[in-house]
């Protein structure tokens, strides 16, 4: 059995859906360190067609030109957000990057403010 750990991420935009999935394929997830938005991976599973629905609905409202990231990533087919939605993920570890591994959608977190979401544990740091 797998250990899981859970989280909620702001979410900061969305990729391009892909075969037969309508709506976005992923979302582009975020935390903030020090009043800086830093990108954590994105989640592409645990969505239900509802959920889909009510994230697309959500979500059109909040679409900007540009990345809500001060820094990285360079995604070409990303859809970026105002960040203010708030998305409690499970995932199994930080990767050697300070991504998610495993990531999955358990649901909208109503009763968090997006500025308050802060990394819970922190991802190991790149070493050069």
């Amino acid at each position: 059995s797998k250990c899981t750990k859970a989280q909620e991420f702001v979410i900061a935009g969305f990729t391009a859906p892909k075969n037969s999935r309508n709506g976005f394929g992923s979302l582009i997830l975020g935390a903030y360190r020090g009043g800086e938005l830093v990108y954590v991976g994105r989640v592409g599973t645990g969505f239900t067609q509802k959920s889909i629905e009510d994230l697309v609905l959500k979500m059109k409202s909040l679409q900007q030109q540009e990345s809500p990231f001060p820094s990285g990533p360079r995604l070409r087919t990303a859809t970026w957000l105002k960040p203010t939605l708030v998305a409690q993920v499970n995932f199994t570890e930080w990767t050697s990057e300070g991504s998610l591994r495993h990531p999955s959608f358990q649901g909208l977190r109503g009763d968090k403010p997006a500025k308050e979401v802060r990394f819970e544990t922190a991802p190991k740091a790149k070493t050069n």
